[in-house]
């Protein structure tokens, strides 16, 4: 296992490969399933292989962000995680939510917690944006504030709200630097 975590963040770590290992598009090699993950090039997989990328357990198949690959680490993690809940068929999703905007949030501020473990939350936070994920993805998101469960769903919470709002300007700030570098001569 990856070393240096905390319970909460190994949670998190677990919750977000166990979602990208059920919801993302693998392709077969031979019959077996292969190590290569597809995102469709559809944020919320982008923003999960650059987040496991962090943690050492997916490499990156660039030029594009459309497939990454597990490690070895990521390979021996997934094998570690139950079976049984691979199957679950999931029922839980979030609905779209209206992002606050607070220019002195920063996830260690709101949080507490650093970049790093930041990413991984965001690229969570995504999965359950897009796709139907199972209860224990909420679960996790409820441990950090950012969602209230309710029945078979969830309500962001205003820290969710904040804590989104932040990521959006991060991704506005990462967008305007990448047109900046193209439109110099």
């Amino acid at each position: 296992m990856i070393p240096n975590l905390s319970e909460r963040e190994r949670r998190l770590l677990e919750t977000l490969v166990h979602e990208v290992d059920r919801l993302l598009d693998r392709p077969f090699e031979n019959g077996q399933e292969g190590s290569l993950i597809e995102t469709s090039a559809m944020h919320a997989g982008e923003s999960a292989i650059l987040a496991l990328e962090e943690y050492g357990v997916v490499n990156l198949c660039l030029p594009t962000l459309r497939f990454g690959e597990w490690t070895d680490a990521g390979q021996r993690l997934r094998k570690a995680l139950p079976k049984e809940s691979v199957g679950v068929r999931a029922q839980h999703n979030l609905p779209l939510l209206t992002e606050l905007d607070d220019p002195e949030y920063t996830p260690a501020t709101g949080l507490g917690i650093g970049n790093r473990e930041a990413l991984l939350l965001e690229a969570l936070c995504a999965m359950t944006r897009q796709y139907y994920v199972v209860e224990h993805a909420i679960t996790v998101l409820a441990e950090y504030g950012l969602v209230e469960p309710t029945g078979c769903s969830g309500q962001w919470t205003e820290a969710g709200r904040k804590f989104e709002g932040w990521c959006a300007r991060c991704a506005r700030e990462e967008s305007a630097r990448a047109l900046s570098a193209i439109s110099k001569p």
